[in-house]
């Protein structure tokens, strides 16, 4: 169910929800979830400009504006611009715009960045092991150990949207709970030990869909529609 402070929140910025709401579903992932029959092609989520978290509303802050402008572009990327937005606005507490929408996302994350050494021996295969031991230390001397900022780029690395004129596109207030697929069939990797299972060709390609969405540079808002399977 929609936080009742963050609903208010999306309402009073403009942004338009259809009969759908965020829960888990029988599978075993968080999603969203309609309240009523769907047609293919109704608009599920409409997100004002104004609502978005991006490198344009970065640049409207003025404070974040010219301490960005202070350092060497050149070595920050622009999900690592994004990041820095998202922390600077969360360090602004209950000042901050979008207060309610930062409320709503996790405070920790399950991708390769947050791996223990622990969580690297249960990949078992030898090869993932070595992927996911360089991607750790790479961030460890990155500087991106820090927790906020480690979870900032969690949030950027899973949760944006795509934006043509931005690589690191955009946080979108409630649209990004809408997965951008279904997860595959559940199934154990052959791993070479009695008992595993390969996982099907068709699982691993075709996960299927339940919308598509873009910004429409016309009403300056991100839509998301809905389609079927």
């Amino acid at each position: 169910m929609l936080d009742a402070d963050f609903a208010e929140w999306l309402q009073k910025g403009g942004a338009l929800i259809a009969d759908i709401e965020p829960g888990a579903v029988a599978e075993g992932f968080r999603g969203v979830i309609a309240k009523a029959n769907i047609e293919e092609g109704t608009l599920l989520v409409a997100v004002p400009e104004r609502l978005l978290l991006s490198a344009h509303s970065a640049k409207k802050d003025r404070a974040f504006a010219e301490a960005l402008l202070a350092t060497n572009k050149q070595s920050i990327g622009s999900s690592q611009v994004l990041a820095a937005h998202l922390l600077h606005e969360a360090s602004k507490g209950q000042e901050s715009f979008w207060r309610p929408y930062l409320a709503t996302l996790p405070r920790q994350y399950t991708c390769l960045s947050y791996f223990s050494p622990e969580d690297i021996r249960e990949l078992q295969v030898e090869y993932a092991m070595d992927i996911a031991s360089s991607v750790v230390e790479a961030l460890r001397s990155d500087h991106t150990s820090v927790k906020p900022l480690l979870n900032a780029l969690a949030t950027v690395a899973s949760r944006t949207m795509y934006l043509p004129d931005d690589a690191a596109g955009a946080l979108m207030p409630f649209g990004d709970l809408h997965n951008h697929r279904s997860p595959p069939a559940a199934a154990t990797p052959d791993l070479g030990i009695p008992g595993g299972a390969q996982v099907p060709a068709e699982a691993q390609n075709d996960h299927g869909s339940s919308g598509s969405g873009q910004f429409d540079v016309g009403t300056r808002e991100y839509r998301l529609y809905a389609q079927t399977r």
